[in-house]
């Protein structure tokens, strides 16, 4: 189990506020049948609990000129200096063209996702990744369409408890 133990009430405010994290606490308590300060109560002991990390608004990367969606495969170093991972944290990891960094188990060790204005961004950021000596491969994967891009989770008690 992870976290307190949280009930449907619970599972619908943060399914309202993953929707629209700026619905008012009065309109959340009247859908879960609550009146306003005990609603109010729960978000602050969900937000304590750490169910909920972060409110932010979903922007439009392409009417704000970020047009290029670009996955890099970072292959590393093993037994990389603990000075190189540092840079690679630093320079890499909280580069603000990166928005997604996994570590991966396959034929390489980390993905980057990356957006980007024009490839002057991106060529900066590759030569931060290779300047930082962690890396020994990249490799790029340019996303064409984008379909879905979505950190929506779908809430059901069952999966905040097994």
């Amino acid at each position: 189990m992870y976290g307190l133990p949280i009930d449907d009430v619970d599972i619908k405010i943060l399914t309202m506020l993953q929707e629209d994290c700026s619905t008012p606490t009065a309109r959340i308590a009247d859908e879960v049948n609550l009146s306003n300060t005990p609603c109010y109560r729960r978000i602050k002991r969900l937000e304590k609990d750490g169910f909920i990390t972060k409110y932010k608004a979903v922007l439009d990367a392409g009417l704000l000129g970020f047009t290029s969606v670009c996955f890099i495969k970072l292959k590393v170093r093993k037994n990389a200096p603990d000075k190189d991972v540092h840079v690679f944290k630093q320079q890499v990891v909280n580069h603000p063209n990166v928005s997604g960094v996994f570590r991966v188990a396959c034929d390489f060790d980390f993905l980057l996702l990356t957006r980007f204005r024009d490839t002057a961004q991106f060529n900066d950021l590759i030569k931060i990744i290779y300047a930082c000596n962690f890396c020994v491969e990249a490799d790029y994967l340019v996303v064409t369409d984008e379909y879905k891009n979505d950190q929506t989770l779908e809430l059901h008690k069952v999966a905040v408890f097994s």
